[in-house]
């Protein structure tokens, strides 16, 4: 690339960089405060005896999900800084980024229904579930997306690799 579009793409990506670091960092801090809420849940219920009406596994799955989206999130942001540091978006280590984005979305759309199912073998009053809802659905189809993302990636990475060359 010339130097003015190199230029022009740091400046475009200095601010979606900055975003993208608060964005996940603030749903890490949300995840994390559903997962302590969750287990405080769950310790008061075993001393105290107590019956909810929704299980604290609900809780524990969304924390979970929080944090993994978090992942996701501070994934796309060293992507972005490592573009805004070369200007090559099409490298290894993105294909690489993008791919384990995918398979980290992708598992937020399961890890939910898995904590609820699970919590049936610690909490007596958890009952097994699977249920698949329309967050579900929609968390599975865009890990599918950013994998055929990060395919595309991969093809540009080789093209890049051969005009190099």
């Amino acid at each position: 690339m010339t130097d003015k579009k190199v230029e022009s793409l740091k400046k475009r990506l200095r601010g979606d960089g900055i975003c993208t670091w608060v964005i996940g960092g603030f749903i890490g801090i949300v995840g994390l405060a559903n997962v302590m809420t969750s287990l405080q849940m769950f310790m008061d219920a075993n001393t105290a005896g107590v019956v909810f009406e929704e299980s604290p596994a609900f809780t524990l799955g969304d924390g979970i999900r929080g944090m993994l989206l978090a992942v996701v999130f501070v994934l796309l942001a060293l992507i972005l800084g490592e573009i805004q540091k070369n200007g090559k978006p099409f490298t290894k280590a993105n294909c690489t980024k993008l791919r384990i984005m995918a398979i980290i979305t992708i598992c937020c759309a399961f890890v939910p229904m898995l904590v609820v199912s699970l919590a049936g073998f610690f909490d007596p009053n958890a009952t097994f579930q699977l249920s698949l809802e329309m967050d579900d659905i929609f968390f599975g189809i865009a890990g599918a997306i950013v994998g055929i993302v990060s395919e595309i990636f991969y093809y540009g990475n080789e093209l890049q690799d051969e005009m190099d060359s």
